[in-house]
């Protein structure tokens, strides 16, 4: 039986109880919500991210890497978790060189902002510091005399000043691409913007194999910003991008390009070209241009030194192009080895105008035409063949039409039909004037005459490989007749003697046959004619002679102090041959 007291007690405990647990459920709301101004719909939010693939590694012809990519940290932010937008966009700006403007206005979106993309290490440690420590390094530099004479009597470079950033700065795994060898083959490869995407070279234009299938991470936060693992299941994972295996040989490269910067540093020219390619399957070993640039930092470099000249600029080849003329002679049998030309003693008038030959040559047999590069011999050459047949066999060498090469940007150079002839195109054009080739052009017609008469494609790929280093994808390259054996047979020996004893004497190798022919052209004037001082000087070539493993092409646009292909251009051949040769034998 209860009484009075007891009555008494129990409602107070009761009255004075229920209270205390009102306010626990009110306190653990709370804690699970937050701020009861907002509903939870309000508090948990959602954000996808891309997920960027691996980009595939581009090698060398013996596995040696040229492009890979390196893992980074790119620094996002999401503003609605940041506290004091003010002071973090104070602290990033410094530690990431940005300014401060440009951060608040990024913050003032709802939802996913990038700060920066892929930030260096010094940058990441900085801001993984102000996370976690809540200090960032501020240099000596602009500190005040007393305080540098206190740091640097004690030996610190930096100190830290107090800071932290709040909630709201993450940062995400990247890739960033990077060309170990500097500089090294740089129009071939290219480079890559940003995101991975490439913009020249091989990078440009193997880039759907190389660049692989994005991915998404589709994220949700709750009310304390902490993601919520279950949502991880929608995840789609990044496919990884394909490798190239290329032509080029790294060490040829080196070559080519050590020799190069010898004959820029001598003769200063405007621009140079050299490429180094396989007469008999079309692989290019070697190909460089100066001016180059590096690929790590090709942004600091102008965009005209991105171009790819072996394969963009067309030039007047001058008397490198003689070798058309005398093949498509021989081919269509209007003359004979033994066959003599009057060479007019230097001078030769037609239809009111006068070519020149260097010297004063009077009669030259056909090889000797060549071997001297007379001017008048090969126009002569060329009236007995007519103007129809050198226009077919100038097409048959590849001229007028682009290589197929597999780099963007190539130009197809200039050819006119007979139609657009003038009188006198019939003297000028067997001796290289009045037509547009490119160097790669240049290339793969004396590698028709070094491989037996076979045009054939150049190309930089030779398969392409998985992730597990399989190969997925091989390619075959297009070839085609265009003069017969004998032909390239007697161009051969012909080219030859060119180097034995003609205009090409300084691409002689000891120990080696060298087939060859020297090129001086005057450059065109826009303004009308040609110029008096400005030269392309040039060779191309092969080795062996009798037994070619490489074609060789050099071109020099504009060099100081002299200007002839056989005092400029066959010298760096000769360097070049020579250590190619020995290397790969």
């Amino acid at each position: 039986m209860y009484t009075k007291s007891t009555k008494f007690r129990t409602s107070f405990l009761f009255l004075t109880l229920i209270p205390l647990f009102a306010v626990l459920l009110i306190r653990l709301f709370y804690l699970q919500l937050g701020h009861f101004s907002f509903p939870r719909s309000n508090q948990q939010y959602k954000f996808t991210l891309k997920i960027k693939p691996q980009r595939g590694i581009i090698y060398d012809r013996n596995g040696k890497k040229l492009a890979v990519s390196l893992k980074v940290n790119s620094v996002y932010a999401l503003p609605r978790e940041i506290k004091d937008k003010v002071r973090t966009a104070e602290i990033l700006s410094h530690l990431l060189n940005l300014p401060q403007e440009d951060l608040l206005k990024k913050f003032s979106a709802k939802s996913f902002v990038w700060v920066k993309r892929k930030v260096s290490f010094a940058e990441e440690e900085a801001i993984r510091k102000a996370l976690s420590e809540g200090v960032y390094p501020v240099r000596k530099k602009g500190l005040s005399k007393e305080v540098e004479n206190a740091k640097k009597s004690i030996g610190l470079k930096e100190f830290g000043v107090p800071c932290k950033i709040s909630n709201g700065v993450y940062f995400l795994p990247e890739e960033k691409r990077f060309y170990p060898q500097g500089q090294l083959a740089a129009h071939l490869l290219g480079f890559c913007d940003i995101d991975n995407k490439g913009l020249e070279g091989i990078e440009l234009f193997y880039d759907s194999y190389l660049r692989g299938r994005e991915g998404w991470r589709f994220s949700e936060k709750d009310a304390h910003h902490s993601e919520i693992a279950a949502f991880e299941k929608k995840n789609i994972p990044p496919v990884n991008g394909y490798s190239l295996l290329l032509t080029i040989d790294i060490v040829i490269q080196y070559i080519v390009e050590k020799e190069l910067k010898k004959i820029v540093k001598e003769f200063k020219p405007l621009s140079t070209t050299v490429i180094v390619l396989n007469p008999q399957n079309g692989d290019i070993l070697a190909l460089a241009n100066y001016p180059t640039y590096d690929p790590n930092s090709f942004s600091s470099f102008s965009p005209s030194f991105y171009r790819n000249r072996a394969i963009t600029d067309f030039f007047e080849p001058g008397s490198v192009f003689k070798i058309v003329t005398a093949s498509a002679a021989l081919e269509e049998r209007v003359v004979k080895l033994e066959d003599t030309f009057y060479c007019e003693k230097g001078k030769y008038h037609f239809k009111g105008g006068v070519l020149h030959d260097y010297h004063p040559y009077g009669k030259l047999t056909f090889s000797e035409v060549i071997e001297k590069s007379s001017n008048i011999g090969i126009s002569k050459i060329a009236q007995i063949l007519g103007k129809e047949k050198l226009y077919e066999f100038i097409l048959k060498f590849g001229f007028g039409s682009t290589t197929g090469i597999d780099l963007p940007g190539e130009t197809k150079g200039l050819v006119n039909s007979p139609k657009e002839w003038s009188d006198i195109s019939i003297l000028n054009i067997p001796m290289g004037q009045g037509v547009g080739v490119t160097s790669l052009q240049l290339a793969r017609a004396i590698s028709a005459i070094a491989n037996g008469g076979e045009l054939i494609q150049p190309h930089l790929v030779k398969e392409i490989r998985d992730e597990k280093g399989e190969k997925i994808k091989s390619f075959s390259f297009s070839r085609k007749r265009i003069i017969s054996r004998g032909t390239a047979s007697e161009m051969r020996e012909i080219l030859q003697r060119v180097v034995e004893r003609g205009t090409g004497k300084n691409a002689r190798i000891k120990g080696y046959k060298v087939a060859g022919k020297t090129g001086t052209a005057q450059k065109v004037n826009p303004k009308g004619g040609y110029y008096k001082n400005k030269f392309i000087a040039s060779f191309i070539g092969f080795l062996p002679a009798d037994d070619p493993l490489i074609s060789i092409v050099v071109v020099v646009d504009e060099p100081q102090g002299a200007h002839f292909g056989s005092v400029v251009a066959a010298p760096l051949f000769q360097r070049i041959g020579k250590q190619v040769i020995e290397y790969l034998k």
